[in-house]
Order: structure tokens, then C-alpha cells, then sequence
């Protein structure tokens, strides 16, 4: 069973359609690189997966339920799809612990992923002097706190320096090929998704156009970036679909 499906998700806002008819699939222990153009509706995806947004038709699972039908959500998805929501005042080990109290998880957890993100020094200081990238770790250890099968990111990478960037390359690998966790990434970081991915989805105008391994969709030497722009020249092209799930 796949670990997340998209089922011909449709969302307009203002009569103005959002999401099209997405469709695709995410199966563990693998990472998924969920691709588009600005404007093209992958946070609208994303929200409407995770219950923030109701779709006006179709469907988002995970594990075959819906995420607003999971009785302990943090256990078994761990999402971040923005890092700016963080009390300034609250130190970064206390957030944590907060978020464990919240959620039925034992404290000693917040000092765990401390040390998985690389913020055990940095968890005694106040959020509010947190750099973006900071701010980014913090949110993932939020996510992971309940050990979860499932992790679901957009656009991790911002605010990273290059070694937290290849940091974050290394840990994804982990969590999916060590931990059998599929991860599902948004990003517009072409470069850094070719380098982290087995799958791809992309999406143009609201409607897929591609779903395919990796390795199927640039094995005739065309680049990512290169395929990517051609197949969201237009948002009209109709769904492909090719052999995912295989390790680079």
C-alpha cells in the first residue's frame, strides 16, 4: 500500500482553480520530489493532504486514512510546511517539549532530535535568534518527534547553508533507505532534488503532468532542470506515469 495518495485532488479559491485533478503516489522508503512552478499548487496539495484545506473534490491518504482520521497524527506523519510559525520567546528545547506534552510524546524526546537536527547547543537559546536555517531544523525536529513513517516537507531547504543543505541530503537518504520512512519533498531547488530524489512528481497549472523514477525520466541524458522545463511549458499536458519506487 502506497504510504501517501493523491486521488484527483480539485481546489478552487474565487472560482479560480488552484488544483486540477492531481493525482500520485509516495511509497516508503522512498523520497519523492514534488516539483512545479511558482503558482502551480503544490502547497494547495500539500494543505489539502494534511486536512488544512478541504478539497472540493478528490482525496488525500496516508496509510489509507485520511490524515484528520488518524488518532495520534504526530506518530505516524511528521510535516512542515512552513518554519515561521515559532514563539520568538520560547527557547528551541522548550518548543519541543511543548509539542511532546501536546502530543502524548515523553519529553525526552525534544532532547533526541535535538541532536538528530544538530541544534542540542543551540535548543538552550531563545527562537527569536534563530537564522532561517535554524528556524528549518527546529521545525523538522517538531516533525520527528513522533517517530514518524511519513514525512512530508515543503521547500526544506530554504534558508540552509551548503553544508546544512548537505546535511539535509544525508538525513532525507537516512530516513527513507535506513528507516523506511517515505518522504515526500516540495522544492523548486532543481539541482539539490536531482542530487537527493528516487521519484518525481511534477505539476503545471494545477494539473500533473509527470510521475516517474528519477533515473526513467533523465536516463537520456536530459537533466532534471532540463526535463522539468520542458514538461511545464505548458499546463496542459496529461499525466505520464513511469516505474517509481527504484533507489539511486
Amino acid at each position: 500500500m502506497a504510504a501517501i495518495e493523491i486521488r484527483e485532488i480539485r481546489k478552487s479559491f474565487r472560482k479560480k482553480k488552484a488544483v486540477d485533478g492531481v493525482s500520485f503516489t509516495v511509497d516508503p522508503g522512498t523520497i519523492t520530489g514534488f516539483l512545479g512552478p511558482n503558482g502551480a499548487g503544490k502547497t494547495t496539495t500539500l494543505r489539502c493532504l494534511l486536512g488544512l484545506v478541504r478539497p472540493d473534490s478528490g482525496e488525500g491518504l496516508v496509510n489509507g486514512r485520511a490524515y484528520t482520521d488518524i488518532p495520534d497524527p504526530l506518530t505516524e506523519v511528521g510535516a512542515v510546511l512552513e518554519a515561521t510559525n515559532l514563539h520568538p520567546g520560547r527557547r528551541g528545547r522548550d518548543h519541543l517539549r511543548v509539542v511532546c506534552d501536546a502530543a502524548g510524546i515523553p519529553v525526552s524526546r525534544a532532547d533526541e532530535v535535538l541532536e538528530e537536527v544538530g541544534l542540542t547547543e543551540a535548543g538552550r537559546k531563545r527562537v527569536g535568534g534563530y537564522s532561517m536555517g535554524m528556524r528549518q531544523r527546529l521545525s523538522l525536529g517538531a516533525a520527528l518527534l513522533g517517530e514518524p513513517k511519513v514525512l512530508i516537507l515543503d521547500e526544506p531547504a530554504n534558508g540552509l547553508d551548503p553544508e546544512g543543505i548537505d546535511w539535509l541530503r544525508r538525513f532525507l537518504r537516512y530516513q527513507a533507505h535506513e528507516r523506511g520512512v517515505a518522504v515526500l519533498v516540495s522544492s523548486h531547488v532543481l539541482a539539490e532534488v536531482e542530487q537527493t530524489v528516487d521519484n518525481v512528481v511534477i505539476i503545471a497549472g494545477g494539473r500533473s503532468v509527470q510521475q516517474s523514477a528519477l533515473a526513467e525520466l533523465t536516463r537520456e541524458g536530459e537533466s532534471l532542470h532540463e526535463a522539468f522545463l520542458r514538461l511545464t511549458s505548458t499546463g496542459s499536458m496529461p499525466m505520464t506515469f513511469g516505474k517509481a519506487g527504484a533507489d539511486q
